[in-house]
């Protein structure tokens, strides 16, 4: 008994050599994920892709897609002749951005907002990894259904007008990702192949900068 206590109290807790405070988050799938206490700490690489992903957050889309869709315009908008059917289409990319405005929220971005805010023991607290922040979130989707994801880590934190939400994640989520299917499906429609390219994998997609900048 005195050997369990001892190397319990013994276990070297995780990020002891971290110059901010970090506590315990939340649970998923056996794995524990940890934030900083304090926002205005958290270190400033962390915190520069945490002030980005908020901007899409709050527009509704990723920078990739703002990209994919001026480049959609751009191809309907050079092409010779005009015709009424490209007028149409691109009336059609303008109604998806004005659609965009009316979500609650984007799946896909609470997910990313989540993987740079929150990190297990094995990642540094002070960057963060965006290829293996498609790791974590592609097991968060595993292990869990949106539902539970969102409820068991501290969502009022992460994002505040979520706190009081009395709609169904699940169903909500589900509608909103078909929704969000469609947009980018009406997107590449209009797209050359070598810009189609990046859409092939979504979880790429989510990070554009990150996957040009390699």
């Amino acid at each position: 008994m005195f050997e369990k206590l001892k190397s319990l109290f013994s276990k070297k807790l995780p990020f002891q050599g971290s110059k901010q405070i970090i506590e315990f988050a939340f649970e998923v799938g056996g794995t524990k994920y940890y934030k900083h206490t304090n926002e205005a700490n958290i270190p400033f690489k962390r915190a520069l892709k945490v002030i980005s992903i908020y901007n899409e957050l709050d527009m509704q889309c990723t920078r990739g897609y703002l990209i994919k869709h001026s480049e959609a315009v751009a191809n309907l908008l050079n092409k010779t002749p005009f015709k009424t059917n490209n007028l149409l289409e691109l009336m059609k990319l303008n109604n998806q951005l004005k659609e965009r405005l009316d979500w609650i929220y984007d799946t896909d971005i609470v997910y990313k907002l989540a993987s740079v805010v929150y990190f297990d023991e094995t990642e540094n607290p002070e960057d963060y990894d965006w290829v293996y922040c498609q790791r974590k979130i592609e097991k968060w989707k595993k292990e869990s259904t949106v539902t539970d994801f969102f409820l068991s880590m501290p969502i009022k934190e992460l994002i505040p007008f979520l706190g009081d939400f009395e709609l169904n994640f699940q169903d909500y989520s589900q509608a909103q990702i078909n929704e969000a299917t469609i947009h980018l499906e009406n997107i590449s429609t209009n797209l050359l192949e070598q810009q189609k390219q990046i859409l092939l994998n979504h979880s790429d997609f989510m990070w554009l900068e990150e996957v040009r900048q390699n």
